[in-house]
């Protein structure tokens, strides 16, 4: 029979029912990659039997049950993990909040399509057994349904004219594979621990309407990468990271718009994981898993760990946080405890006639709601629309160039960065670079004169007013210096205009006084 031929649909059923007949007249065949109605996995953990898994077709991936080590052997879950890679790398779990407990007593577990379409997990101890996981599909005839496992690692329900009713990519575990593809819908939700599959208390999602990513647990967001081009930031993502979670050719949510993107196949063996301890990790195989790239890197790398107005050095051995310059620690015993939630505040009122703008080097700055961006000409126009507004807490200019269409001609434009929030989420520029750019932060004069000496602080920018009554200070020495010097000049010359006529009275004196003898002659000058 000429196969290429035939038609592609009669192809592949064709060489599913010579696999299926082959494997199911063989003692020896455990596993396959495709099953329908009536075909079921059972963990024989008790039996002398094999325990039948379902493999991928390229033996990329494997079904089957399993303990997780370290776990309660009693424990069984059915899940997905790469084929042949020791240890066993569990990618996905079905029955992660309710393990199937097998004793001496019972049977284990028997996995497949049940009679109402959905795949199930039964513990068949006692003939269909209770149910222990299910897809939760609508109930429909399930005769013409197939479950196939990918070489992606993806579990696809199928119905029997191709669509896809239900697929493990779209409700992952802890674990996001090359070919998913990470929406505002998706989630992965952590481990409770190494050991325990049950559903832990750190998720990772994409933000909703954002470019950006974040590590969540239940009291709030941990870590957030910056959305693209995001000013000010150190969070930005790899391009690798962003191509591995934006891959357009992977499974997509309704109104997903696919774009080109990387090859499925150059991300083959790598993934991304969330783990129990807050961390999300990139890792790809070479004889063992290397983690290429983890967040958050240090402390400093969460989100808004010192709190409003405190900056964080990941360098500082003792403290990594402090209040920005011209800031004071209103809460001495959480600030030594560790705790920085609220503990930096301003110490005197703005917009009273006497800020300034301290300038300092920073490598991240938090985004806010009130964060805007408008087109200047110069800082001196940026520093007026945050001065001009009392809710102004801080701005920043952002240059870039833009290319014209024609020749090699390039524009540079000027992007004024204003904050009208309390300003968070801030780190210092610990590693001296060029192109680091100086963040103003608008404090009261009064609040600045123990930062003086401060080497992290760049030249302030003061306001016109400033500048001005320094001026008239300056102008006021000025002369009054040259009236003193005046007036003591004067005093110097009619002291010396006195003394002239004393001299010249004494001389009269003896000229004309009794004991003179002389004659006076007159001399005429011809």
């Amino acid at each position: 029979m000429d196969m290429k031929n035939k038609n592609p649909f009669l192809v592949h059923n064709y060489k599913y029912l010579i696999t299926f007949l082959w494997c199911y007249s063989s003692l020896f065949c455990s596993a396959i990659d495709t099953m329908k109605y009536g075909d079921w996995i059972r963990d024989n953990v008790n039996s002398r039997e094999k325990t039948i898994k379902l493999v991928s077709a390229k033996e990329m991936f494997e079904l089957g049950f399993f303990t997780p080590k370290g776990s309660p052997s009693e424990k069984r879950y059915i899940g997905i993990w790469y084929y042949n890679l020791s240890p066993k790398t569990v990618v996905w779990v079905a029955n992660r909040e309710n393990p199937l407990v097998t004793t001496s007593r019972t049977r284990g577990g028997t996995f497949g399509i049940g009679e109402d379409g959905n795949l199930q997990l039964f513990d068949y101890s006692a003939g269909k057994g209770r149910s222990f996981w299910s897809s939760n599909l609508e109930s429909s005839s399930s005769s013409n349904r197939t479950l196939t496992l990918l070489d992606t690692g993806n579990l696809v329900l199928t119905e029997y004219n191709g669509i896809r009713l239900w697929e493990s990519f779209k409700n992952p575990t802890d674990t996001f594979l090359p070919g998913m593809k990470m929406d505002e819908i998706l989630t992965l939700t952590s481990w409770k621990d190494q050991f325990d599959p049950y559903i832990g208390d750190i998720s990772f999602t994409k933000g909703e309407g954002t470019n950006s990513f974040m590590i969540r647990n239940k009291t709030g967001t941990r870590w957030k990468s910056a959305e693209v081009s995001m000013f000010l930031s150190s969070n930005q993502m790899p391009t690798t990271i962003t191509n591995f979670l934006e891959n357009k050719r992977g499974v997509a949510h309704k109104n997903t718009t696919y774009k080109t993107g990387p090859e499925i196949s150059n991300y083959n063996y790598s993934r991304l994981v969330i783990n129990s301890n807050g961390k999300l990790e990139y890792l790809s195989w070479d004889q063992n898993w290397t983690v290429a790239w983890s967040v958050p890197s240090d402390r400093c790398d969460g989100l808004n760990i010192c709190g409003d107005f405190g900056i964080c050095n990941s360098n500082e051995q003792m403290r990594s946080c402090r209040c920005l310059p011209g800031f004071k620690s209103s809460l001495v015993e959480e600030w030594y405890s560790g705790d920085y939630s609220d503990v930096c505040s301003r110490g005197a009122k703005l917009c009273n006639g006497n800020d300034s703008f301290l300038g300092l080097k920073m490598m991240k700055v938090g985004r806010r709601d009130s964060t805007t961006s408008i087109q200047v000409n110069n800082v001196t126009e940026c520093e007026k629309t945050c001065r001009d507004d009392c809710k102004c807490q801080a701005y920043s200019l952002e240059t870039h160039q833009n290319s014209w269409n024609r020749g090699d001609s390039t524009q540079t434009n000027l992007s004024c960065w204003t904050w009208s929030e309390n300003l968070n989420d801030l780190q210092e520029e610990n590693i001296t670079k060029d192109g680091v750019h100086t963040f103003f932060v608008r404090v009261a004069l009064s609040n600045l004169k123990d930062e003086t000496s401060n080497p992290r602080i760049v030249k302030p920018r003061r306001r016109k007013s400033l500048y001005l009554i320094v001026s008239l200070t300056v102008t006021s020495v000025i002369v009054l210096s040259i009236i003193i010097i005046s007036f003591i000049s004067w005093r110097k010359r009619k002291t010396k205009r006195r003394g002239m006529e004393t001299l010249d009275r004494k001389q009269s004196v003896g000229i004309n006084g009794p004991n003179f003898r002389g004659k006076l002659q007159r001399r005429s000058i011809d």
